[in-house]
């Protein structure tokens, strides 16, 4: 169930009367087979995309079989979202005529009849605490097209302020790759807790830890004259249970 309530976005555009894909990431089905809770910044195309992928669409994927190689798409359009938290809902319009595969009858009625699974959304009593398990299905751009599934632990918060917002980020102690970016962040009962985000850094803050740990210079000493030497930090963060 928590598999398939995890879809697929993307950006598609028409060239030479062929489909490309564009860009795109992952999102969570919440409140019912429709609705789907991502990431602002996955349905917002940079200026380099647009110019890339000339009157893209947006559309959803559900995944008919478990290694993600059969997808029913359907158009969705934007319901609300929030550049300063990156967060987004979108309403898929599933009572479209779907592309993709030919043979998913059964999944398409139920998706429209509400016998889909979705995840609910955790109350803010719920946690997570420190160092909860936490694990997450998304549709990263490496390993094919099927979803990927990571496990971790709640690491810790990290306050943030924005354009006059106070927000906070879930530090997540979790492999995250790129195109994972919007996917839910689920608990040990498979309740939305986050939204995978970019990054976990303050956004006025180096986004990685980096010490001057080496005679880059070769002067003899290692000091602030060197070049630093990248040490870790938390570049894996969602956004937490609170803003959503």
């Amino acid at each position: 169930e928590e598999l398939e309530s995890a879809v697929k976005l993307a950006w598609f555009y028409q060239e030479d009367g062929e489909e490309w894909y564009c860009t795109g990431g992952s999102g969570t089905l919440i409140e019912d087979p429709a609705t789907v809770l991502t990431a602002e910044h996955v349905i917002s195309l940079s200026e380099e995309d647009k110019e890339r992928c000339p009157d893209a669409y947006l559309q959803v994927g559900y995944a008919v079989d478990p290694r993600g190689g059969s997808f029913l798409w359907w158009d969705a359009e934007v319901v609300k979202s929030d550049a300063t938290l990156d967060i987004a809902v979108l309403k898929v319009l599933i009572n479209r005529e779907p592309e993709g595969v030919t043979e998913a009858t059964g999944a398409i009625e139920r998706i429209r009849s509400g016998d889909w699974p979705v995840r609910p959304v955790a109350t803010f009593e719920s946690g997570p605490n420190l160092g909860d398990e936490i694990h997450s299905f998304a549709y990263p751009v490496i390993g094919g097209y099927g979803a990927t599934y990571t496990v971790g632990s709640a690491a810790g918060w990290s306050a943030i302020k924005d354009n006059g917002k106070s927000f906070e980020y879930l530090k997540l102690d979790m492999t995250v790759a790129g195109g994972s970016s919007g996917a839910g962040v689920l608990n040990e009962y498979g309740e939305v807790i986050g939204i995978v985000l970019k990054v976990g850094a303050d956004l006025g803050s180096d986004v990685v830890d980096c010490r001057s740990l080496a005679d880059t210079n070769e002067d003899g000493e290692a000091n602030e004259l060197d070049t630093c030497v990248p040490v870790g930090g938390f570049i894996n963060a969602a956004l937490s249970l609170a803003d959503i």
